[in-house]
């Protein structure tokens, strides 16, 4: 039976904002209570160094986690043989996430977030807008913190 863990993300942000309206809320799919852990644990680290997820909750339509499996070539690649993938959905118009210079405009897109432990530990975002979104230069960001998820 699939739970389904409901997170609302104002305590993370109350260093950025003390308004509860610019948190985020994450429904999280998960199979067990060691799950449910991991996922709250690892989506805590991704609010902390993704400042974008921790204070636009208003520019973000939906927001859904679940495990996967590592199945493509990069996902080996990192030896991340389970991720959380966090698929969020921006609104077309975004208030807060604005394009950094020279990139893409996140509005309209559906950013995915892929967080991982293995020997590689961090966070994977495949397009630029999205990448802008946690104000990243690249589509990998290291994060040690993130070694638990497996």
């Amino acid at each position: 039976m699939r739970r389904l863990l409901c997170l609302l993300l104002v305590a993370f942000s109350a260093c950025e904002t003390s308004n509860p309206e610019n948190s985020v809320r994450i429904v999280a799919q998960t199979s067990s209570q060691a799950d449910e852990e991991t996922m709250h644990s690892a989506l805590a680290i991704l609010v902390q160094h993704c400042k974008g997820v921790r204070i636009a909750g208003p520019d973000i339509e939906s927001a859904s986690a679940r495990f996967r499996s590592g199945e493509v070539t990069w996902q080996r690649e990192y030896g991340w043989d389970r991720m959380i993938e966090v698929e969020a959905k921006i609104v077309a118009a975004p208030q807060i996430l604005k394009t950094k210079a020279g990139g893409d405009y996140p509005g309209g897109h559906t950013c995915y977030f892929a967080l991982g432990g293995g020997q590689k530990p961090g966070i994977d975002v495949g397009k630029s807008a999205c990448q802008a979104v946690c104000g990243m230069d690249g589509q990998f960001k290291p994060v040690p913190e993130l070694a638990f998820v497996r």
